[in-house]
């Protein structure tokens, strides 16, 4: 089997059973995400045992989203540095 060729995978988020149809090689990494929401859902269910499950999926989502719109941002920055340190390399091998 090819790193590239699709598995189905089994995961569990919140008691509900998700079918994931993801790439040979990144297995580990659901799994590893399945774990971070799991953890993350018995965490807050223990604190705010008021919430619904819809709740704190919610919540879960937003966390998540705002992970990820950070690491963009970020991403984005560190692009921009690198150009400019790649110009001013390019400037100064030109001297």
């Amino acid at each position: 089997m090819k790193n590239s060729d699709k598995v189905q995978m089994q995961v569990r988020i919140a008691g509900k059973h998700i079918t994931l149809s993801v790439p040979f090689d990144t297995q580990d990494d659901v799994r590893e995400t399945e774990k971070s929401i799991e953890d993350l859902y018995n965490n807050w269910k223990g604190r705010f045992p008021n919430k619904s499950d819809d709740a704190l999926l919610a919540m879960i989502a937003y966390q998540y989203a705002s992970f990820y719109n950070t690491l963009i941002k970020n991403n984005q920055r560190i692009s921009k540095d690198l150009h400019e340190i790649i110009d001013v390399v390019d400037e100064a091998l030109k001297k």
